[in-house]
């Protein structure tokens, strides 16, 4: 703390975490107390220190919450409506007004739990750290609706969720966020009634922290963003099972709509090393400038990036596919009049008709994959043409040579 002077003629230094009263003696701050006990001191040596309300007794904290000791104060924590993770309210400064005996104390501007253990952390700590934190707000969600269907908000972890029985096709919202799903499928191994639970959860802050750098897979991608919540499905049932029936999930954007932007749909994958975001399972149905749709085949925590492409140019595009069709025309004719005009075939003719056929094959995939940008896809066209490429150079090169030849030998 630092030192505070005193105004007064009289009042002697008062040092540390003491202030000058009355212009003649010093006394401690709240939460200090004198070495000497003594209520007041004039002593220029005398120090105050820090009193531990935790172990006095001082502290007014419920019999549910952790008290934590701090410089001049203290702090309760606690998790009173999920007390399965009260464990860790006492790991992390963050307090709430419920965990106090009055339910009045005022309490500081505290950074949700997210970007509490993001700062003090590595990020292959908080990778996994957040890998065991999903789970665990997913179980105690489930276990505290277990009973009735319920929307709920909770600012330690900074999220809003909806639970409900889930018996048919069922529709849940959280956070401008929806996922439906059809619990047939989900369920069907399931017999105790109080199981067939599905809750949604949206994390309001999660995705600041569990951003675009946790995902690996940026093969032909550039200028990557999360453009939403990070968002959590999951189901009761203790016995989880592929989802026969994809689950639907549609998220608002986070930012507005842009015409040169692709959006991704992606789960966070956990791991021993930590997790990451994988497009694995997933895939983009439809999107327009606020919401973008998703189909999974499986539940887990889910959100939606976005990357920037290169704007469009029309001309260029209406260039490219009327050159390339005229391209696959004129091959087309040439191959059938290598193949049909029985006067000019020899070995020259065929090997112009294979690099015809192979010029046509080429300028066929490219045509019709030029907008697939999906990684799979993108790459099977990728390997076709370059595979195709040497077999036409050797093609022309061969046909040049017996052309040659040819012409010598005349």
């Amino acid at each position: 703390g630092s030192e505070v002077k005193n105004s007064g003629a009289s009042c002697p230094p008062c040092h540390g975490y003491a202030s000058c009263h009355n212009s003649t003696h010093c006394v401690c701050n709240d939460g200090f107390q004198p070495e000497s006990r003594r209520s007041n001191f004039v002593k220029p040596y005398e120090e105050c220190e820090d009193i531990d309300e935790c172990k006095t007794k001082l502290a007014k904290c419920k019999k549910v919450a952790y008290c934590r000791n701090k410089i001049g104060s203290y702090i309760c924590s606690c998790w009173v409506k999920i007390p399965f993770l009260n464990w860790f309210a006492g790991l992390v400064d963050i307090e709430s007004p419920e965990c106090y005996e009055n339910e009045g104390k005022e309490t500081r501007t505290q950074e949700n739990i997210w970007g509490v253990v993001s700062k003090n952390g590595s990020k292959k700590d908080f990778a996994r750290f957040t890998t065991q934190m999903l789970q665990h707000v997913e179980m105690s969600i489930l276990n505290e609706s277990s009973a009735f269907p319920t929307k709920g908000e909770n600012l330690t972890f900074d999220i809003v969720y909806e639970t409900r029985r889930c018996d048919d096709k069922t529709l849940l919202e959280a956070g401008n966020n929806t996922m439906a799903i059809d619990c047939a499928g989900a369920f069907k191994e399931t017999k105790r009634r109080d199981e067939r639970v599905v809750a949604l959860i949206t994390y309001r802050s999660l995705g600041n922290f569990l951003n675009v750098s946790f995902f690996n897979n940026r093969r032909g991608i550039q200028g990557i963003k999360l453009n939403s919540h990070v968002v959590g499905g999951t189901i009761g049932s203790r016995v989880k099972v592929g989802l026969s029936e994809p689950v639907f999930l549609t998220f608002q954007h986070t930012q507005p709509g842009d015409p040169r932007v692709k959006h991704f749909c992606v789960y966070w994958e956990g791991s021993e090393e930590g997790g990451s975001w994988s497009m694995e399972g997933c895939s983009f149905v439809r999107s327009n400038d606020s919401y973008t749709t998703c189909k999974c085949f499986h539940l887990s925590s889910f959100a939606v990036l976005m990357a920037l492409t290169p704007k469009e140019d029309r001309v260029l595009t209406v260039i490219t596919y009327v050159g390339l069709s005229l391209s696959l025309l004129c091959l087309l004719l040439a191959a059938l009049t290598f193949l049909l005009c029985r006067p000019i075939q020899n070995t020259g003719t065929t090997l112009h008709l294979q690099l015809s056929l192979c010029l046509f094959l080429a300028h066929f995939l490219f045509l019709t994959g030029i907008n697939r940008t999906e990684p799979k896809v993108g790459d099977l066209i990728k390997f076709r043409f370059i595979w195709l490429t040497p077999k036409r150079g050797m093609y022309h090169f061969i046909s040049h040579f017996l052309t040659v030849r040819g012409f010598w030998e005349m």
